[in-house]
């Protein structure tokens, strides 16, 4: 595989702050996921850092995000809050739709997802193996690149052998669709889109039967799995 465009910019980071006429003059902001972040400070060892943690949005947050874009009523508030499981990206989504379209209130979650990143899959045009490679890296939500076994039962079940695999990811990767970490994990970029990739996949577009599914891939991938449906459930809801 490729060195990502992730390593590459690590590196150039690397090295700007190194030459003698930035130093001491050059500040870098770098945003992070938790997983990547020790490999990040280890890069950056010999240059003085700066740690800081965002927490997660509260509700009270959030309802001064969703009020910002649109006057809404108080119990729609609540609504929309409720929906967007504490994300503020399905807030905002939310709020723009109640906007835009005139809506008294949407209370699919599918749809909310769907006004957003159908558009997103659609322009990128993804080939079926990349759709299939999306789906597998939103099932497993990390991936250990390195660990060709965990990945047999996926693979065989939607007939992709491994190498198959790991170009579509490097595509989607160049696509801004997943994070690829020194060429040995890889996760989808964004967690609202893995959860519409497995709606799309199992609620939408019926892909495969779930009994068929479970069946292929019980008891090793049994965590995964139930993660999988507790999420379809809380867009069901």
């Amino acid at each position: 595989m490729n060195k990502s465009c992730f390593t590459a910019g690590r590196l150039l980071t690397a090295y700007l702050l190194s030459l003698k006429e930035y130093e001491q003059r050059l500040k870098i902001i770098i945003t992070v996921r938790d997983y990547a972040l020790s490999g990040i400070v280890n890069q950056l060892k010999a240059f003085e850092t700066k740690i800081i943690k965002t927490p997660l949005m509260n509700d009270k947050q959030i309802e001064l995000l969703i009020k910002s874009i649109n006057k809404i009523s108080s119990n729609n508030l609540r609504e929309i809050i409720k929906l967007s499981h504490n994300n503020p990206r399905i807030a905002v989504i939310a709020a723009i739709m109640t906007k835009e379209h005139d809506y008294e209130f949407i209370n699919d979650g599918k749809e909310v997802l769907g006004s957003y990143y159908d558009q997103i899959i659609r322009e990128n045009t993804l080939s079926e193996n990349e759709k299939v490679s999306l789906f597998i890296l939103s099932f497993k939500n990390r991936l250990n690149l390195t660990d060709q076994e965990s990945l047999k039962e996926l693979l065989k079940f939607f007939k992709i052998d491994f190498d198959s695999f790991l170009h579509s990811i490097t595509q989607l990767h160049a696509k801004e669709l997943c994070d690829i970490f020194q060429d040995k994990a890889a996760k989808v970029s964004d967690q609202s889109l893995s959860d519409f990739v497995i709606i799309d996949f199992i609620v939408n577009n019926k892909v495969f039967k779930v009994r068929d599914f479970f069946i292929g891939l019980f008891p090793k991938n049994e965590k995964a799995i139930v993660e999988m449906l507790v999420r379809i459930n809380d867009f069901e809801s």
